[in-house]
């Protein structure tokens, strides 16, 4: 799973001609259990607490490398190009075996959502970091 609905439909209505859309300047990096593809995420760590916060990047060329086609499965892919890094867990965030993509720190509308190459059982002391490259998107 990639883009949610809420995405292609907006990237589709603006490839057509139909709508706008501008991408956020700023997007946000979540971790949970799942994410549909109507944008519901699934047990994502409590926001607060535990220091469990969505992690804020600028949106640009500094953060994403330039898509490229698999050649494996030939899908396009959109890997990122610097390191996110979550705060220190304090606490217990339980499993997490997905990344997700919001235009908000909280709530907000889900973009996109992807499994983590490996779930993780997160808890105190524990740091998440994704080094460049660590994120593939699968555009299909």
């Amino acid at each position: 799973m990639s883009f949610t609905n809420f995405l292609e439909n907006k990237v589709s209505d603006h490839l057509f001609g139909r709508a706008t859309y501008t991408a956020p300047a700023t997007v946000y990096f979540g971790l949970c259990l799942g994410v549909s593809e109507a944008g519901v995420i699934t047990s994502e760590p409590a926001i607060g607490v535990n220091d469990y916060a969505r992690v804020a990047k600028l949106n640009d060329m500094d953060l994403w490398e330039l898509a490229v086609t698999d050649p494996v499965t030939g899908h396009g892919t959109k890997t990122n190009k610097a390191t996110i890094s979550f705060p220190m867990a304090t606490g217990i965030w339980g499993d997490v075996s997905h990344f997700f993509i919001s235009d908000a720190a909280t709530g907000g509308n889900i973009l996109l959502g992807e499994a983590l190459l490996a779930p993780k059982y997160v808890t105190a002391g524990d740091t998440l970091e994704f080094q460049p490259g660590d994120l593939v998107i699968t555009i299909d």
